[in-house]
């Protein structure tokens, strides 16, 4: 053992806040994941003392990735290894992660990236980090090794954790965002072997593979079992969601972009989806990501849950048009002895027009499987299989395959002319084929919706009351007298929030009202029709228009949103609250230095951050310059040699983060005499070897 390592184990020691021999409490203080009073130095001593061990980590704190690289990891070592059983408290803290690049453009971490960064020309890496957490050891017997990671964000890492054989991950309250493999570009965001995966109230976001290879995905695992609560997978660009070969149960969750479901049956495994919501939108579906998949023996079951397709096989407009000679391709399907079977449950196709759809596109396709439905089950009829195909291939002449069951278009719009909440909720005009359809839903009743630990599952996807009296609605999403809100930053403006919701139940709505404010939300139950914050009555004047923009949004600030229906002068209860939190963008000019010449250079910042920190996140300034942490202005006079591309993180007291590099061209001052060539020179001392001149743009 190195001198260094046994310093951060002996320091982690003294940290131990109680005298128990069997089990120990850590406490996490500093801001380096590695060195003292540490993650890493209170995980590595966590391993040496037997028991069930807790590391705390200092509330709000956050924690930026300096094992990497001062570690010198490889490409598949990780930031963390755990031998023992372990629980890591977060506390709201971050775990940041040096994984950027820029493209030729200039552009940093862009998703139309591809390739495999580490490996494309036209990429230049400016940072990368290592996995997160191993749990238990390659080759070695890891049960009953179990470790819960409770209330923690997670950015910018090649991966969240890969559990061995034998050993289990719980994650709780946890956010994982832009987790992204840019160096072997093969890894799912969390990987488990023959091991135990919980998720409950999980969100991965913005998951990044850069690999096209069949079977990839943001959650892959063998013949464990994966438990999925309440939890959100959304923009998992390039891979499905899941691939799991045991036994999974996924329960009230929500997948927004997040690619397909699949078993492939190396387990013959059962699969279990209660409750949750997947849909594709404004992502066309074009390939296998995207698909819902059972093979060799496996089995999918879905109950009470909405499938949500955008388009079902066009990689872009023109490719939508029919094209003949090419083979069928389905949403769905099952092979070589694989079933799935849906209960209760809506699968539907928002653009749906002949004109819109491949001739050849399916939802269902049975290739040596079987998939069966209820009668209780919606399928949305295609132009290349109706309700008789669909009626045949599922086993079920009671089939509903009617209108008015969820929005759909007849033609390609240029985006979803109806966006969620809307899209996925039944409608309530004409014959509401899904609306409150299964009777005997209430407390204790025959057909009261359980959750396979034995829980009663009492709200819907979205988060409202699952039935109305004692019915339920086919599908995830009940209708209900509140509508469902969501918030999202504008992609153009990140200081405009885009709000979206869907039309409640409510007869007579001529309209909506908006209340959101900064800061802490208030409980919408406990307001009544008061708005403790700014309130703009007639938001919206149509009780089909649910959508509107907040434009203006203070930087570096959390602001929440509330809406409610209104019928003339009755006003309906408010909505859950929605936020968005706007950035702070900071950016510094690309600055040429000379050795001997003072420079002073102070970052552009967009809105007002909260008593900000600076800090170096990878790359180092060139000797001679200072970052002032308060201001993020670099000064001093250049003496030395100098690194092409330095990365900065700015964290103001809020948690907010802003990222920004800084891009440094570099030359070495030349003494001349007179009479004496400048290019002279130069070729002189190059030639002895005095003078190395690194220009980089």
């Amino acid at each position: 053992m190195s001198i260094r390592y046994f310093f951060l184990i002996t320091t982690a020691l003294l940290i131990i806040t109680t005298a128990q021999v069997n089990a120990a409490v850590f406490t996490v203080t500093s801001t380096n994941a590695c060195g003292e009073n540490s993650l890493y130095a209170a995980v590595t001593a966590a391993n040496l003392v037997p028991g069930a061990d807790t590391i705390e980590i200092t509330p709000g704190l956050v924690i930026s990735d300096n094992c990497t690289y001062d570690n010198e990891l490889n490409y598949w070592d990780p930031i963390l290894q755990a031998t023992e059983s372990l629980t890591i408290n977060g506390n709201g803290a971050q775990f940041v992660g040096l994984n950027y690049f820029f493209n030729n453009a200039g552009d940093l971490n862009p998703w139309t990236q591809t390739a495999c960064p580490l490996h494309d020309s036209n990429v230049t890496l400016a940072g990368w980090s290592a996995p997160l957490l191993h749990v238990g050891e390659r080759n070695a017997d890891n049960t009953g090794i179990e470790v819960v990671i409770n209330n923690l964000i997670i950015r910018n890492l090649a991966q969240v954790a890969e559990v061995m054989d034998g050993a289990k991950l719980t994650l709780q309250e946890v956010e994982a965002r832009d987790i992204r493999d840019i160096t072997l570009c093969n890894r799912a965001a969390i990987t488990a072997g023959d091991a135990d995966l919980t998720l409950e109230q999980v969100e991965i976001d913005g998951a990044q593979g850069f690999t096209n290879i069949a079977g990839s995905a943001a959650i892959a695992g063998g013949n464990g079992k994966l438990e999925i609560y309440n939890s959100r997978l959304s923009d998992n660009v390039d891979r499905q969601a899941v691939s799991w070969n045991g036994h999974a149960d996924i329960v009230s969750s929500i997948f927004s972009n997040a690619g397909g479901l699949a078993n492939p049956g190396l387990g013959f495994g059962t699969m279990n989806v209660i409750n949750s919501l997947l849909f594709q939108e404004n992502f066309p579906m074009n390939n296998w990501r995207e698909h819902i998949r059972a093979a060799s023996g496996a089995t999918i079951n879905f109950q009470a849950s909405t499938l949500f397709f955008d388009v079902v096989n066009c990689a872009d407009d023109l490719s939508c048009l029919w094209q003949p000679g090419v083979e069928p391709t389905s949403a769905i399907w099952a092979t070589s002895g694989a079933t799935i079977n849906f209960v209760e449950t809506a699968v539907h196709a928002f653009i749906t027009g002949p004109d819109a759809m491949l001739e050849q596109s399916l939802l269902l396709e049975s290739l040596g499987g079987t998939i069966t439905a209820d009668a209780m089950t919606y399928f949305q009829p295609l132009p290349h299989q109706g309700a008789s195909a669909l009626e045949s291939i599922t086993s079920q002449a009671s089939l509903i395959t009617g209108d008015d069951a969820l929005p759909e278009s007849p033609g390609l719009p240029s985006n979803l002319a109806v966006p969620f909440p809307a899209s996925v909720t039944p409608l309530i005009s004409g014959g509401a084929i899904l609306v409150d359809q299964i009777p005997d839903a209430g407390t204790g009743e025959a057909n009261e919706l359980m959750d396979p630990r034995g829980n009663v599952i009492d709200l819907d996807v979205l988060g409202n009351p699952r039935v109305d009296g004692s019915f339920r609605s086919i599908g995830a999403v009940q209708n209900n007298v509140i509508p469902h809100l969501v918030a999202v930053i504008d992609p153009q403006d990140p200081f405009t929030a885009d709000l979206f919701w869907n039309q409640p139940t409510s007869p007579g709505i001529s309209g909506y009202d908006l209340c959101h404010g900064t800061g802490s939300a208030p409980d919408p139950g406990a307001i009544g029709d008061n708005c403790p914050g700014t309130l703009v009555e007639g938001f919206s004047t149509s009780a089909t228009d649910t959508a509107g923009t907040v434009p203006g949004l203070p930087a570096a600030s959390t602001h929440w949103f509330l809406v409610r229906a209104y019928a003339g002068v009755t006003k309906e209860p408010w909505s859950n609250v929605a936020s968005v939190q706007t950035p702070v963008t900071i950016t510094y000019p690309a600055t040429t230095l000379t050795t001997g010449t003072p420079i002073a250079i102070s970052p552009s910042i967009t809105g007002t951050p909260v008593n900000p920190v600076f800090q170096v996140t990878f790359g180092t300034l060139p000797a001679g310059l200072t970052l002032n942490p308060t201001t993020g202005a670099i000064t001093g006079t250049m003496s030395g040699g100098c690194n092409s591309t330095v990365g900065l993180l700015a964290v103001d007291s809020s948690g907010a983060l802003a990222v920004t590099a800084i891009a440094f061209s570099c030359y070495q001052a030349i003494p001349t005499q007179p009479g004496f060539a400048l290019g002279t020179m130069i070729a002189l001392l190059a030639g002895l070897g005095v003078l190395r001149i690194r220009v980089t743009t």
